[in-house]
Formats: C-alpha cells, sequence, structure tokens
C-alpha cells in the first residue's frame, strides 16, 4: 500500500518539475524524517551512488538540508515551502523561455514574410474541398466556434449531453450566447442521456435569453456529434458512448458530404421530440428511476454534473470513503462543495472517514464543519455518497479500474444505507 502512494504522489510531484527518483527520494525523507544516504537508499529501492547523486541535486534546489555527522544525515523541508520553490522554480524557467521567443520573434516574422515574397505560390485550384481529422477535443470546440462565427443564414446542430456541459462550462459560452441571440436561423437536437434534469435545467434557463430564431428538440436515440453552418461546412463526431473506441472529429467544406450529412440531420429532427413538449412532460412527474455507470476516462466531462447532485441535496448527506476516495474528494471538488453546503445551507452530514493520522490536510477546513463524524479503516467502496435517501454515487474499483455509479433506484439506496449504517456502528466516535 505504501509503494503505491510513494508512487501516486510520485507522479504528481513531476509535474513540477523533478525527476521520478528526485520525487522519491523526497517523498522518502518526508515519511522517515532523517536519514542517511544508505537508509534512503533501502526504503526507496534506488541505488547508493544514485542517492547520493539526487541528493546533492535536492540540496541545489534547497528542497533537503544536510546535518553534519558521520554518516552525514539528510532532512526535508516542509511541503508547503517545498512545492512553493518548485512552483517559483517552473515561474522563472517559463519567464525566461518567454523572453528567449520574445527576442526571436521579430527576426522569424521577418524571415518568414521575406520567404513568403520571394517565392511563386503553387497553383491549386481553390475549389478543392478539405476532409480534415481533429483528435483534440479543445481544437475540436474552437473550429465550431469558429464556424459559428462564420454562420449567417442557418446552422443545424445536434448535441450530445457531455459536448453540451463542456460548452456550457468553456471559456466560447459567451460569446457563443451572443451568436445564438443574432438573426440566424438555429435548428439543434440535444441528446438526452445520463441527467436529463441538467439538459432541463439548461432548456429551462437558456430559453428565455434565446432568439425566436432558434428551435430546439430532444432526442433518445444515440446520435452523432454535427454541426453544420449554412450548407457550407459541417463538423462530426462519433461520441465514445457508442462502444466502438476513440475516433478523431472530422471537419469538410466538401459540399456533396455536407448535403448527405444534412440529409442525416434532416432524419433525427424528424423523429425528434419538441424541447417545449418535453420539458412539459418532465415537470409533470420525476424522471424515471435508473442507474448509471461512467468509467473513469470519462470521469471530468461528468464531474460537474455529480457536483450538482452533491449541491441540490436539502436535507441530509451520508459520506463514507477510505484514504483514496478522500484524495479523490479532494481533487475534483466535493470535500470544497460539501464545506460550503454545510456553511450556507445547514444541512446535516455524517461522514466515515480512515483513521485519523491517515486524513489528508485538505480535508481538515470540512471535517471542523461536520458535528457527526466517525473513523474506520475502509477497505471498500473507495467513496460513498447518499443524499437525502434518494441518491448515491459510489466510486470503487472493478478490475483495476475506476468505476463511477450513480442510482436513484429506491432498493439500491436502501441497500447502501444499510451498508452505511452497519459500518457507522462499528465506527470509532472522536472521543474514541
Amino acid at each position: 500500500m505504501q509503494d503505491y502512494y510513494f508512487s501516486e504522489i510520485s507522479k504528481e510531484l513531476t509535474k513540477f518539475g523533478l525527476t521520478k527518483n528526485q520525487a522519491l527520494i523526497y517523498i522518502t525523507l518526508v515519511s522517515i524524517g532523517k536519514a542517511s544516504a544508505r537508509e534512503i537508499s533501502q526504503v526507496s529501492n534506488i541505488r547508493r551512488e544514485e542517492v547520493y547523486r539526487i541528493l546533492a541535486e535536492l540540496e541545489k534546489l534547497g528542497l533537503i538540508e544536510k546535518i553534519l555527522g558521520r554518516p552525514s544525515k539528510f532532512k526535508a523541508i516542509s511541503p508547503e515551502k517545498a512545492l512553493s520553490f518548485l512552483i517559483d522554480l517552473q515561474k522563472r524557467k517559463l519567464n525566461k523561455k518567454i523572453e528567449e521567443l520574445s527576442g526571436k520573434r521579430e527576426k522569424l516574422v521577418l524571415s518568414l514574410n521575406n520567404l513568403a515574397a520571394s517565392n511563386f505560390p503553387i497553383q491549386e485550384n481553390e475549389s478543392v474541398s478539405e476532409f480534415v481529422l481533429i483528435y483534440n477535443v479543445r481544437t475540436t470546440f474552437q473550429r465550431i466556434f469558429e464556424m459559428l462565427k462564420k454562420g449567417e443564414k442557418e446552422i443545424l446542430a445536434i448535441i450530445p449531453e457531455e459536448e453540451l456541459f463542456y460548452l456550457i462550462r468553456s471559456d466560447l459560452m459567451k460569446e457563443i450566447r451572443k451568436i445564438l441571440q443574432s438573426d440566424i436561423k438555429f435548428k439543434i437536437i440535444l441528446y438526452l442521456g445520463k441527467f436529463r434534469d441538467l439538459v432541463y435545467d439548461f432548456l429551462k434557463k437558456e430559453c428565455r435569453n434565446l432568439s425566436k430564431n432558434i428551435e430546439v428538440k430532444v432526442t433518445e436515440k444515440i446520435v452523432l456529434s454535427l454541426f453544420i453552418v449554412d450548407d457550407k461546412e459541417a463538423i462530426i463526431a462519433v461520441p465514445e458512448r457508442s462502444g466502438r473506441g476513440f475516433h478523431p472529429d472530422l471537419w469538410t467544406d466538401n459540399r456533396e458530404y455536407v448535403k448527405r450529412l444534412r440529409l442525416l440531420f434532416e432524419d433525427h429532427w424528424f423523429n425528434s421530440i419538441d424541447a417545449s413538449v418535453w420539458m412539459k412532460n418532465f415537470e409533470k412527474g420525476a424522471p424515471q428511476k435508473r442507474v448509471e455507470i461512467i468509467t473513469w476516462n470519462r470521469m471530468e466531462l461528468y464531474r460537474s454534473m455529480l457536483m450538482d447532485k452533491v449541491k441540490k441535496a436539502k436535507k441530509e448527506i451520508l459520506f463514507l470513503s477510505d484514504y483514496e476516495g478522500m484524495l479523490l474528494a479532494n481533487k475534483i471538488g466535493i470535500c470544497n462543495a460539501l464545506y460550503k453546503k454545510i456553511k450556507k445551507d445547514k444541512i446535516s452530514v455524517k461522514g466515515i472517514i480512515p483513521v485519523k493520522d491517515k486524513v489528508p490536510t485538505a480535508t481538515k477546513k470540512l471535517l471542523r464543519k461536520i458535528t457527526d463524524i466517525k473513523y474506520f479503516d475502509i477497505v471498500s467502496p473507495m467513496l460513498l455518497a447518499i443524499m437525502d435517501k434518494k441518491e448515491i454515487i459510489l466510486c470503487t474499483y472493478v478490475e483495476h479500474d475506476k468505476i463511477l455509479l450513480w442510482s436513484d433506484i429506491e432498493y439500491m439506496v436502501k441497500a447502501f444505507e444499510s451498508y452505511f449504517n452497519k459500518v457507522w456502528e462499528k465506527a470509532l466516535s472522536l472521543e474514541e
């Protein structure tokens, strides 16, 4: 278990500019205190010759101190100071790099302009269309934004749920709203998937601000992500939920291909439901009870949705976590959301966490606000949250892969609530 935590923390430290072995030796000193090179070598499983070399490097960086003696021993400075030093070092390196590039910029621009002026371009047929594969999601959304800005008459869009929420929380949304309020005709199909209540909230909030030229429909069918602008260019993607693995997005201005994509859009438009009709039906009753399993490679897209589930709790939240679950809760912001929820809404929170000496320091702010807290060495699940005895969020492992499960099915919620209560009975209170 210790090797696992050392490995995980060392990965994070390498992001601050340390090598893997530098990170491991610093972590070793943090965990065991003062130690000789021989002792460090034994704990870290790094050759002693390599340890001596790295200790000298860490001394130079100011991350450790050398205590003279026979043998000499070494001591790590506090993690707070160490990370501040590393961040400052990265800032200095970055500023130096920016200065170097800025100094070379004018000369390079002049050289490239001279090159462009002195050569005859190859004659190309400007009417030849292109097909471009895009592998980066940010690049895809930037391309979509550029397409929308060029729109003059009509924009057609099929937007899966995860892309919708990515757009909402992106820097582009403010500019996209301006485009939506223009005189361009819009037809938008939204895919109804895992979190329909959030799609409903989006429609209810945004539809007030949209122009009369926008028509919105919803569908439960699994469809492509598609944008078509003025029948001149289009971008299409196969969502990962199709189960066919990763596919790059495709942009094209081939008019014949764009026409075929328009036919595809019109087929889905015909079979979709008007958004206002769906919203009225949604308001009449609670959504169908369901269970959803989300693999970890999609976690970033769903993180904000899960946060909304926690924020919408009105009466009570029960949570149970092992050590890694506490780290995860901090990383994706659940601890911070709980803290704000308790402070603002005075909601009841009961928590079961690992034994005291294993609690991450980042959770102390939250724990001070929770009156009902107990300690217990939990093996599984990694993280469990029960909201208002109506919904559960469970993070756990399945064959070494992280899986997130959400459900509002009554018998599942009751089963996990029963599990929580049994652990609560065995857990130790603060006084114990």
